[in-house]
């Protein structure tokens, strides 16, 4: 049945009328906004509720109470950001589809209660290690047990949601660090770009026609220090894989013009795996680590084209293999009807 419009503009106009306002989707909060497990989708293995990326946590912590989790975090709820076996699992039992609040506050801090009157906020809870198993996040599913224990305590949610920022419409809501620049930066950085002609550094990607795709990076992470030897051209993809940059956000459109770019200037030629991680989304890196580790010898391509207007994610021509994060059911069957095989990154990773 197809929606009137009309209806949706008087609505807007009666509640502007009554002094109020539609409720915008608020996910920044510590506490969340509740929600049923069977409401939350998945996207690429990962969780996502109307198109945002999420974590899943369960507020109440009745059963070690707050104040055993205040002293300890460790003994709090694990936070879900993946379609782990522990989901699958709270699913199937039907015990938890009602707990359960969805947030993607960068800070990584929650709100928590106990059935003794205990209220909590600012809980740094621990994130699931199914989860990130799931994903492959940062090679984790096949590292030894003294790299999980550094990825487990490095990783952050401000880091993971930027890393996966390419594959959602919705933005988290991260702010970009503008202090500790000095007052002429904006005319250094320029004048620094136009010298290296609007070029990156790093993947060699002319952005001359889109100019604010291309970032002065400072390499000692001094912004105060704008010397030459300090600085680096680099595209806003190069730039948030660089060390210390988890708060960089980059849209699909902007990660999709920075590589149509790359293809048109013929920038898309991989020649050893370390090639491909910087060529790649660095959202792909779960799953180009777990082929690197099964197929060593099998290079992929990425971003490649294979129809017009289909482009796979990741991709073997020669053996007609490609994963994809998002396209049509259309495409998916015009591909397979012509020899392809394929698979979405969350099917990849449950191999």
């Amino acid at each position: 049945m197809k929606i009137d419009t009309a209806f949706i503009v008087d609505l807007q106009a009666c509640v502007t009328r009554m002094g109020a306002a539609l409720q915008k989707l608020d996910l920044t909060s510590q506490s969340g906004i509740k929600v049923k497990l069977s409401d939350i989708k998945s996207k690429g293995g990962l969780l996502s509720y109307d198109d945002h990326q999420v974590v899943v946590f369960i507020p109440d912590h009745s059963y070690k109470g707050v104040p055993a989790v205040e002293k300890n975090h460790a003994q709090g709820n694990k936070y879900h950001f993946a379609e782990c076996i522990t989901l699958d699992d709270m699913r199937a039992s039907g015990k938890y589809e009602h707990r359960y609040s969805a947030n993607n506050n960068p800070d990584g801090h929650f709100r928590i209660f106990d059935n003794q009157g205990n209220n909590a906020k600012n809980i740094a809870l621990m994130p699931c290690q199914n989860c990130l198993k799931h994903i492959n996040y940062q090679g984790f599913a096949d590292a030894s047990s003294t790299e999980r224990h550094r990825i487990l305590s490095q990783f952050s949610v401000i880091d993971l949601l930027s890393t996966y920022s390419t594959w959602f419409k919705n933005m988290p809501g991260i702010r970009p660090k503008t202090a500790g620049y000095t007052a002429d930066w904006q005319d250094i950085s320029l004048a620094f770009r136009r010298k290296k002609k609007f070029t990156c550094e790093c993947c060699d990607v002319n952005l001359n026609d889109q100019r604010h795709l291309l970032h002065t990076h400072h390499i000692n992470s001094d912004k105060q220090n704008n010397y030459e030897h300090n600085l680096k051209a680099l595209c806003i993809d190069c730039h948030r894989k660089e060390h210390r940059h988890d708060h960089m956000l980059i849209t699909p459109e902007q990660m999709h013009t920075i590589n149509q770019l790359r293809m048109q200037q013929g920038l898309l030629k991989i020649d050893s795996w370390q090639s491909a991680y910087r060529l790649a989304d660095e959202a792909l890196h779960g799953v180009l680590k777990r082929y690197e580790r099964r197929q060593p010898q099998s290079l992929p391509h990425v971003y490649h084209p294979v129809t017009s207007g289909v482009i796979l994610d990741v991709a073997w021509p020669s053996q007609k293999v490609g994963i994809y994060v998002d396209i049509s059911e259309r495409q998916r069957k015009t591909l397979q009807q012509a020899g392809w095989s394929l698979m979405t990154i969350g099917q990849v990773l449950e191999i």
